[in-house]
């Protein structure tokens, strides 16, 4: 009966400690900075082509195969590389933009930290080109997929638009745009078509 009590008292201890890292560890005391975006742009995510490390917590893991064969030079092994094609409903020509992440260096599930740093650099026709900078954080994603492994939904994020970003801001702008500033937030989602908001305002 007490080697009983014993394992049940282990897996109780072992499931709420993952539970208390996929909710954030100690990362839960730390400040994180996730600005909402007022009457933003929206541009649709509609078509990526990359390489390298998989865009997935999994793959910030090491338990993700790379994508397009990855990168040779040890350099660029954990960098992804998206050339992104983004629609918008106002009227005019689609954006095009290419992303480079890479997972941040200090990244670790017991202080709750899994993020990927990444850059932006869009050019949007009849409006001009803007720089983008922030972090990808993966946590709340590996969250969602452990749950609904969990429930017996297979390791796949839920059917909803899923926040990605934060601490994003526009770095730089040209064009119509060269005066702006702002912040942005992406969103994924399992379909493979994610959002961009853009939240511009002029300086």
């Amino acid at each position: 009966m007490r080697m009983i009590t014993a394992i049940v008292g282990l897996l109780c201890g072992c499931l709420a400690t993952a539970v208390f890292l996929l909710a954030g560890g100690p990362g839960l005391l730390k400040a994180r900075i996730t600005l909402s975006v007022n009457e933003p742009s929206v541009l649709l995510i509609n078509e990526v082509i990359s390489r390298g490390i998989a865009e997935h917590p999994a793959a910030l893991l090491g338990v993700a195969a790379s994508q397009g064969g990855g990168f040779a030079d040890p350099g660029l092994r954990h960098v992804r590389i998206g050339i992104v094609r983004l629609d918008s409903a106002e009227p005019g020509a689609s954006a095009l933009a290419i992303k480079i992440s890479a997972p941040a260096s200090d990244n670790s599930l017991l202080n709750g930290q899994l993020y990927m740093h990444s850059i932006w650099n869009l050019a949007w026709p009849g409006h001009g080109s803007i720089f983008l900078t922030g972090r990808d954080n993966h946590l709340p994603l590996l969250a969602n997929l452990s749950w609904n492994l969990l429930n017996g939904d297979g390791f796949e994020l839920a059917e909803r638009p899923h926040p990605l970003s934060e601490n994003a801001r526009l770095l730089g702008a040209g064009g119509r745009l060269l005066a702006a500033e702002g912040i942005y937030r992406e969103y994924v989602s399992p379909s493979g078509t994610g959002e961009l908001e853009l939240g511009l305002g002029d300086n």
